[in-house]
């Protein structure tokens, strides 16, 4: 929105490894409580939860490959 700052909240999550920052991550998500809007939570479990992410088989064009699997996998979610 052009009026105002849409951040809602900043998450910084750190471990002593990649497993364990994601894990902290995962965590750190299931406590967030939002009501009245959508927010991008359950976009950023998707990722999370992605092989490749998880492996650390990512470059910077990843996400952009995902953006459509992720959106009708949510859409899904939402509908049952």
């Amino acid at each position: 929105p052009p009026y105002y700052d849409s951040l809602l909240a900043k998450l910084i999550v750190h471990g002593g490894n990649r497993t364990d920052a994601v894990a902290r991550t995962k965590q750190a998500l299931t406590g967030f409580l939002i009501e009245g809007i959508d927010t991008g939570i359950p976009f950023l479990r998707a990722v999370l939860d992605d092989p490749d992410y998880l492996n650390g088989e990512v470059n910077i064009h990843w996400l952009e490959g995902k953006l459509e699997e992720y959106s009708a996998s949510l859409s899904k979610q939402q509908t049952s």
